[in-house]
């Protein structure tokens, strides 16, 4: 069964922890933010935010060198940080699609 989840952005980025990288991609869905590990793209282990979910996005500096972190904080003070080169754009889509799905 294909997956019929309209894909509004897909960009390769890192989930980082501050000391382990696992490499991806990072999606905007229909209702959500979806993190795939390339380790596992055979497997279900994803990565997922329902932007309802989502207390704040923010970007950060990364290793005091470029603000290309952008760190996702969710309503249960989860906190998930991903390192992307457009991480502007992608903020910037991600803020507007969390204004379309949860206003």
């Amino acid at each position: 069964m294909k997956d019929s989840t309209k894909i509004r952005y897909c960009y390769p980025a890192i989930f980082w922890d501050g000391n382990k990288q696992l490499f991806g991609k990072i999606q905007l869905i229909e209702f959500s933010v979806k993190f795939i590990f390339e380790d596992f793209k055979n497997s279900n282990l994803n990565l997922t935010i329902p932007y309802d979910e989502i207390e704040s996005v923010k970007i950060i500096l990364i290793f005091e060198i470029a603000k290309n972190g952008l760190r996702i904080k969710s309503k249960s003070k989860k906190i998930n940080t991903f390192v992307l080169e457009n991480c502007n754009e992608f903020y910037t889509a991600l803020q507007e699609t969390i204004k379309e799905n949860v206003d």
